[in-house]
């Protein structure tokens, strides 16, 4: 679910997009009034190896995939796997934040009439504040459940099907959205005890 404008965040990024990024941060349409939803999915995880290679289908700029592919602790294939973090046999949800791209878009469009709309779709312009939506509502949720839980937001590294589970549950995700993005953590106990810290280090994408 990657969005890229014409001038590909693997380009040097002129200032004006910075400017405007920050510019629209928090302008309607773009987090501040998305949704959320937890759903519980205990019993519902299962490993499935095919996930963790989806980081390395191509797209825009990047003909091998993800660049961040087995280079960081929280990516295939050096992240875990689900079974080994999480402790399944305990309850585990997914916080689902949902981000109207649709009304996002349109905004962009309507005050950049020049604009492509991959520009208006550009995850420059939003995904960062949505990624702080969705890590706010993670431990909100934490603070009220139970402190020992942790959040992974990035199940799909871990070899979680979140495109199957949703859809089992009635959520029609699809893998290149044109109305609404669904932003999904795994929330749950951490298998053999692990420190929060260390689920920091493996988890903490912001």
């Amino acid at each position: 679910m990657r969005w890229y404008p014409d001038n590909h965040p693997g380009e040097p990024v002129h200032k004006e997009v910075c400017k405007l990024r920050n510019e629209h941060t928090r302008e309607p349409g773009t987090g501040t009034d998305g949704r959320v939803k937890v759903i519980n999915v205990t019993g519902d995880i299962e490993f499935d190896p095919r996930c963790r290679e989806w980081c390395k289908l191509p797209y825009v700029g990047h003909p091998k995939g993800c660049p961040n592919f087995g280079k960081t602790d929280r990516c295939p294939p050096t992240a875990p796997l689900v079974t080994e973090s999480m402790d399944l046999s305990r309850e585990h949800y997914f916080v689902i934040h949902e981000f109207d791209l649709e009304s996002h878009r349109n905004l962009m469009l309507e005050k950049h009439p020049g604009w492509t709309v991959r520009q208006a779709n550009c995850v420059l312009y939003w995904q960062r504040t949505q990624r702080k939506l969705l890590k706010e509502e993670c431990e909100k949720f934490i603070t009220q459940t139970d402190p020992r839980m942790v959040h992974n937001f990035c199940p799909e590294a871990e070899g979680v099907n979140i495109f199957k589970i949703l859809r089992r549950k009635g959520i029609k995700i699809v893998a290149r959205p044109q109305k609404t993005v669904y932003m999904v953590a795994l929330v749950g106990f951490p298998k053999n005890a692990i420190s929060k810290i260390e689920a920091k280090k493996l988890t903490d994408f912001l």
